[in-house]
């Protein structure tokens, strides 16, 4: 049910999520059963007492759940749900087909017309970046894992963790958004005019996730790898673009 109580618990489960270390105290009793013999396609009705297990629902009653295994996009579902809580987002929004997933379900009507959909967006923002100042350990960090080669080859991909923000020239920009309360475009395109902000050598891009949970809460990879005191199970993305920089 789509109640404040129940919205608050998800964005707090998917908060503990993202940094990597969920809590039983932020899932809801269902969320601790396990059904191991469930087959795919298969289904399994669960009864939740609220008075036993300490859930937010009515003391003393009971929640009947309906589990099913399978893909959401092959499994014959009912309609009129009111809630729909997902994580389908890797280190881009639209990792994961999130879209592809989250369009079906829109365009099969199987929610009601006040549901709520926690996250309500996503979007991967980027911005130009300045040469990287890195430091000695990063350097070596770097050669750990690229054979003992110290170089940011161009046009590579790169995860990257505590990325600075320091490097970026400009105010990010969504290079993708989904909707995932309204259904998510699965065709965009977008151009996008920066500005930078100061003076730097433009050497490529940076890209992270920011997730849009509910009216008031929300996840920016790149805000939370700056904090000392908080941290993200995603990795944000550097690309480097020209092997010689351009003055700006």
């Amino acid at each position: 049910e789509s109640s404040d109580a129940s919205v608050q618990r998800a964005v707090e489960c998917f908060r503990a999520e993202a940094k990597g270390h969920t809590s039983e105290r932020f899932l809801p009793d269902w969320a601790m059963l396990k059904v191991a013999s469930l087959e795919e396609g298969e289904e399994v009705h669960v009864t939740v007492e609220n008075g036993t297990h300490g859930t937010n629902g009515t003391n003393g009653t009971a929640q009947k759940l309906r589990l099913l295994r399978g893909l959401s996009t092959e499994l014959p579902l009912p309609k009129g749900y009111n809630m729909l809580v997902h994580e389908i987002m890797g280190d881009m929004a639209g990792n994961e087909d999130a879209a592809l997933v989250l369009h079906d379900i829109h365009e099969r009507g199987l929610l009601a017309p006040d549901c709520v959909v926690v996250p309500r967006s996503s979007s991967t923002l980027l911005a130009p970046t300045d040469v990287l100042k890195r430091s000695t350990m990063e350097t070596l960090i770097h050669r750990l894992g690229h054979c003992g080669d110290a170089t940011i080859t161009p046009r590579t991909r790169y995860s990257a963790r505590r990325f600075p923000p320091s490097a970026l020239l400009a105010k990010p920009q969504a290079l993708e958004f989904l909707d995932f309360q309204k259904g998510p475009e699965l065709f965009q395109q977008r151009n996008l005019e920066f500005r930078t902000s100061r003076e730097g050598f433009l050497d490529g891009v940076h890209m992270h996730l920011h997730v849009d949970l509910d009216d008031s809460n929300c996840i920016d990879v790149l805000d939370a790898h700056s904090k000392p005191d908080e941290d993200s199970s995603w990795n944000t993305l550097y690309l480097r673009l020209l092997a010689e920089p351009v003055h700006l």
